[in-house]
């Protein structure tokens, strides 16, 4: 449906030159601001069992207190700064008894709101206020009824309600004449590592009637992932255009460890609060990479509140920003790049990516 527009989707990294005046008046400013993109994930608990997930490992089923989530919601509100925030899952985010209206009160005030879900659970009323969203990925990992079930350790009918809640979304966005970009995601393993699996997802894409396919590498350390061969990748990049279906595949076989030494110090994002992690305890991570560590934290929520947090953590986050040289696997990488090669100058483009915001 938006395969058109989604061809204008640029990596993290240059979707950075959208918002580089806000970040050039933030790494200026000693004032700790409010991050431009803030990641939530506002439940640990889940309703699949994935036998690759390793968020599971050190998860404890917690949840944020609805209370607690709304006030978050009140300050990113008043805040006025925010302009992006993804809900995704440790857990399972649908089963936050508050996001719906965490959805609906964002969205009334232009800030724009991506999912991330299995899509096992779909109520009425999330279903309408998914509407109100940017774009939503539904982690399928599967393209198949019986490797579902063994790649979830869910029942036997979990895959069909997914494809039913899927088929539903889609239907729905259609009756409302709606823009949300709806999409699949798949962690795709070693054994997976083929024309015959890759190419599935796309053909599965179409027949639901969405829009894009991400692929997702399996990040348990050790993993070791084959080049594709080119004729491979020229495949699946004929498919999808055959099928109007945007994917990362190039992207993804690009891979997103850096091994090659940085060309910066510090990472900007992290010391200036350009992004942010709040997880399921409440606990305020600089970046996603920095989770579960505990020497990471910045603060919680549940004590003093997302503002104070900010805060008083300046001085931790310059800490913290100098040992993101030594990161494996980083999405920013490229964006602390390009940001430094800005060098205090303002660079304007086109705002062509539908998804610009979300950094």
């Amino acid at each position: 449906m938006y395969y058109e527009i989604l061809k204008n989707k640029m990596s993290h990294r240059y979707r950075v030159l959208n918002n580089i005046s806000e970040i050039i008046k933030i790494t200026t400013n000693e004032i700790n601001a409010y991050p431009l993109t803030l990641e939530i994930r506002p439940a640990n608990s889940c309703n699949a069992n994935c036998e690759f997930c390793i968020c599971k490992l050190n998860n404890k089923n917690e949840m944020l207190d609805s209370r607690i989530f709304a006030k978050l919601i009140d300050e990113i509100i008043e805040s006025g700064q925010i302009i992006a925030i993804v809900f995704s899952g440790g857990g399972e985010p649908s089963l936050h008894p508050y996001l719906t209206d965490a959805i609906i009160r964002l969205t009334e005030v232009g800030v724009e709101v991506g999912v991330i879900t299995n899509g096992i659970y779909m109520s009425e009323e999330l279903l309408k206020a998914y509407m109100k969203c940017s774009w939503i990925r539904i982690s399928i990992n599967s393209f198949n009824k019986e490797d579902y079930q063994k790649r979830t350790r869910t029942t036997n009918n979990t895959y069909n309600t997914v494809y039913q809640d899927i088929s539903g979304l889609v239907s729905l966005r259609k009756k409302c004449n709606n823009n949300l970009v709806i999409g699949i995601s798949a962690v795709i393993e070693e054994q997976n590592w083929q024309y015959r699996f890759l190419s599935q997802y796309i053909l599965l894409a179409a027949e639901l009637g969405i829009d894009m396919v991400t692929y997702k590498r399996n990040r348990t350390p050790g993993l070791f992932y084959r080049p594709l061969d080119n004729w491979i990748i020229d495949a699946l990049i004929k498919l999808q255009e055959e099928c109007k279906i945007y994917s990362n595949i190039t992207s993804f076989i690009d891979g997103e460890e850096i091994k090659a030494k940085r060309e910066y110090c510090n990472c900007n994002l992290v010391e200036n609060n350009i992004i942010s992690f709040i997880d399921a305890r409440g606990d305020i991570y600089p970046c996603l990479y920095f989770a579960e560590n505990q020497r990471n934290v910045l603060g919680n929520i549940n004590d003093s509140g997302y503002r104070n947090c900010i805060y008083k953590s300046y001085g931790e986050r310059k800490n913290i920003a100098k040992y993101c040289i030594h990161c494996k696997m980083c999405k920013n990488y490229n964006m602390n790049v390009l940001i430094n090669k800005c060098n205090n100058s303002v660079i304007n483009i086109d705002n062509c990516d539908p998804h610009w915001k979300f950094l």
